[in-house]
């Protein structure tokens, strides 16, 4: 998990690391420091959306949606088993931590789909990875209703590699390289 450490402190990942608190505004900061390309009402977009990672990756990974008992911090896959096991495999999988954005496709917010859409249109993004049966047909939807074209993969969501199939992370990593070496 070093490097997940060591791309978190370059990426927005670093915002979502708040204390109850913290300075909205130097947050802010932090993160426009990172990400100049952006203006701050499309980082406080994202910031809505709960959009973690680096937002000029080329990867970006689609959960499905934040669980019944949204704890602290609040980000996809950031409080449960198998979430920290899908941050491992990435973390032992060929992606760099700087190619990663991480969303889910069902937000709680009334736009959820142009939450996706927009989180679609980052300008690096070039693949999508779908953990589950959900997430997939949301993103391939919001695809074909935007006439975008961009290459789409499904793995197993991590609750059903990790804790009912009891997948090991090396396997899961495994899945990951084989769609970055596509």
């Amino acid at each position: 998990m070093k490097k997940y450490e060591e791309e978190k402190e370059k990426s927005i990942l670093t915002w979502r690391n708040y204390q109850i608190g913290d300075n909205i505004e130097e947050a802010l900061e932090r993160i426009n420091t990172h990400f100049l390309f952006l203006n701050e009402e499309e980082i406080m977009k994202f910031v809505r959306y709960r959009t973690i990672g680096n937002l000029q990756g080329k990867y970006l990974i689609v959960g499905e949606q934040y669980g019944p008992k949204l704890k602290l911090p609040l980000i996809p896959f950031g409080n449960n088993m198998p979430g920290l096991k899908l941050f491992e495999a990435i973390d032992k999988s060929n992606l760099r931590w700087d190619e990663v954005i991480i969303t889910n496709a069902f937000k709680p917010i009334e736009d959820s789909r142009q939450a996706l859409l927009d989180e679609i249109d980052l300008p690096g993004v070039e693949s999508i990875i779908c953990l589950g049966n959900n997430a997939s047909p949301e993103v391939l939807s919001v695809l074909k209703m935007n006439k975008i074209d961009k290459k789409v993969h499904k793995l197993p969501h991590p609750s059903s590699s990790f804790v009912y199939r009891g997948e090991s992370i090396e396997s899961y990593a495994d899945k990951i390289n084989q769609i970055t070496e596509e």
